[in-house]
Order: C-alpha cells, then sequence, then structure tokens
C-alpha cells in the first residue's frame, strides 16, 4: 500500500505530445488526503479512477469557467475544496463562498 499523498486533476487539460518525441509536463493536481504529506518527485503513483463523487462533479462543472491563476489565494480554495470533499463528503459553505469569488476566464 502506498502511504503517499492521493491527487487528483480538478482541472480539464488538453496536451498535445508531437509524433516521435518525449515531452514532460506538469499537470498541478489537488492533494485529496488532508492528512497526509504531499507527494514529490520521487513518489510512486499510479493512473486512475476518475471519480464520479457528486460533490467532485459539481465543482469540477463549477471550475470550468473560472480562472484559478489570477488570484492565487482564492485559486487555493479549490485544495480546500477537495479535502472538504475527502474529509466530510461535501464542501463546506465558507469554502464555497470563497469559490463564488473566482473571476471568470
Amino acid at each position: 500500500m502506498k502511504s503517499v499523498q492521493n491527487g487528483i486533476l480538478a482541472e480539464r487539460v488538453s496536451y498535445e505530445i508531437p509524433p516521435n518525441t518525449v515531452d514532460y509536463h506538469q499537470f498541478n493536481l489537488q492533494c485529496i488526503n488532508g492528512e497526509r504529506d504531499p507527494s514529490n518527485h520521487g513518489s510512486n503513483w499510479d493512473i486512475g479512477p476518475i471519480t464520479n463523487v457528486e460533490p467532485a462533479l459539481e465543482l469540477f462543472k463549477f471550475i470550468e469557467t473560472k480562472d484559478l491563476y489570477k488570484d492565487k489565494l482564492l485559486g487555493a480554495s479549490v485544495q480546500g475544496a477537495i479535502h472538504d470533499i475527502g474529509n466530510e463528503g461535501k464542501i463546506s459553505d465558507f469554502v464555497w463562498s470563497q469559490l463564488k469569488k473566482l473571476p471568470n476566464k
């Protein structure tokens, strides 16, 4: 059993890799397990599964039109929402109030 952080990619990402090339690209994953240390470049990880947890799907749909990088403090509320979902099964009212302040793309 792996004891490192579990992560989830909260934003839809499209990244094209040209044929016959090797490329490295950093994706900004959100940590799911609030009580675990973040992973690092030496951590082992597995791909999948995609979640079907309703509060997570609601969050992902909401942030599709939001700019998560214009205001880094507000953007960090996505991490708070992921922790809420992982720990409580829902997003707290406070975190929702912060998410609603995110500017549109």
